[in-house]
């Protein structure tokens, strides 16, 4: 009798490490995605701009892997991202073909250091214009 309580503890024991590994798991993969924050941007420089959009919490940047999102010409662009609420997102953007050019915000791949840059997610943003002075 005693050995078949051992033995039914033990497995509760491993049931309950088992759970705390997926918990940890599923932690570690990142943030639930709750909320979404928009972004309005308009290009008033004389070239193609290429913009991305920096996490300063989590390892993540929209579109990613150092691409930017175009912008050909001076029509105002929405750019709605998923985001966890309370999350500080950041611009950069930069000349298409030139990264070493002028840049708006933080740049390209977050090189540089901005002031007004930067949004919190769940919260409205007034429209960016990128000019060339």
């Amino acid at each position: 009798m005693k050995a078949r309580r051992m033995k039914a503890s033990g497995m509760k024991a491993w049931t309950l490490i088992a759970g705390l590994g997926c918990a940890i798991v599923l932690a570690a993969t990142g943030p639930a995605m709750a909320e979404e924050m928009t972004w309005q941007v308009r290009n008033s420089y004389n070239y193609r701009i290429r913009i991305a959009f920096y996490s300063l919490r989590y390892d993540r940047a929209w579109p990613g892997n150092g691409q930017g999102f175009a912008l050909n010409d001076s029509r105002r662009h929405s750019f709605t991202l998923s985001c966890q609420r309370g999350e500080r997102i950041c611009y950069g953007a930069w000349p298409d073909g030139d990264d070493s050019a002028p840049h708006w915000g933080v740049g390209q791949n977050r090189r540089h250091r901005c002031t007004t840059c930067c949004g919190i997610c769940g919260k409205d943003h007034p429209v960016k214009e990128l000019r060339g002075d």
